[in-house]
């Protein structure tokens, strides 16, 4: 797999309320993104981006980031996935938080993560998939979860999640099997 990361600062957010609606959040979030820190990404296959309130343009990227990028990469290699995709981490709640207020989504605590199939874009909650924000979700289901999504190129959550849960199930499985 190939892979590139980088990481962008928080401010790059502020002229958010002006172009974002409910209708394009996913795709004007990933334009303002890709516009913002565009350098070297072009020839990855897998794009990992992260969105850090602790961290400046062109600085190291924090450690909390790397930990989210790296649950990312174990679920990638667990479950099936697409070859080339931009997965968008927000490292941690702040940066959630804005992500959330750019799109204008009320409901920013109950979401975890946001796919946009026709952009070829999932935005991530970065502390869930660290394990250490709300303990409602694991960030091996939240993988499974938007993965599926992308899997089955459907908004229909009942869908996505019956296949989620037998992803979940089947890995669980074979760990098991392997361990013995």
């Amino acid at each position: 797999m190939h892979l590139a990361a980088t990481c962008f600062q928080r401010g790059l957010s502020h002229e958010a309320p002006k172009l974002f609606n409910r209708r394009n959040t996913v795709k004007r979030i990933a334009a303002l993104i890709i516009l913002g820190i565009s350098t070297c990404l072009v020839h990855a296959q897998t794009k990992i981006l992260y969105n850090s309130s602790h961290a400046k343009a062109g600085s190291p990227i924090p450690q909390e980031c790397l930990a989210a990028g790296a649950a990312l990469m174990h679920g990638l290699v667990s479950y099936p996935h697409p070859a080339k995709w931009t997965y968008i981490i927000s490292c941690d709640d702040f940066a959630w938080s804005d992500t959330m207020m750019a799109a204008r989504n009320d409901r920013g605590k109950l979401i975890y993560g946001a796919t946009n199939p026709e952009n070829f874009t999932t935005l991530l909650r970065g502390s869930t998939l660290r394990d250490d924000g709300d303990r409602r979700v694991t960030a091996e289901h939240l993988i499974a979860h938007e993965l599926a999504h992308i899997f089955l190129q459907s908004n229909d959550d009942a869908k996505v999640e019956k296949l989620a849960q037998s992803w979940l199930i089947e890995r669980h499985a074979s760990v098991l099997v392997a361990a013995n």
